[in-house]
């Protein structure tokens, strides 16, 4: 297992706050697939508000100030549907932030 990986898997969860980090090259990733999408098919242009964020789950280990209920995670149905999305992990995602920076 990669010390990348190690780290990732050794990080501590605690569930009282349900939630979804994203990356923002995951993030940026999918604008890219729903740009290149609608380049090849005009009806894939949708106007409707759509969520993303990656999958998985976090906690109070970041907290804030703000007051949120106990499960506030995103619906990403539509966007996964809509355009095909594959919507990664928060571990891989995380796990692909760190090899970038520490490349």
């Amino acid at each position: 297992m990669s010390p990348y990986t190690q780290l990732v898997m050794n990080c501590r969860l605690s569930f009282v706050q349900v939630d979804t980090p994203t990356y923002w090259g995951a993030l940026a990733d999918a604008l890219l697939a729903i740009v290149l999408k609608a380049l090849d098919d005009k009806k894939a242009i949708v106007g409707l508000v759509y969520h993303y964020s990656n999958e998985g789950v976090t906690s109070e280990l970041f907290p804030t100030q703000a007051r949120r209920p106990a499960y506030s995670v995103l619906n990403k149905q539509k966007m996964k549907e809509t355009y095909g999305l594959k919507i990664p992990h928060w571990r891989n995602s995380l796990e692909k932030m760190i090899k970038e920076y520490y490349k």
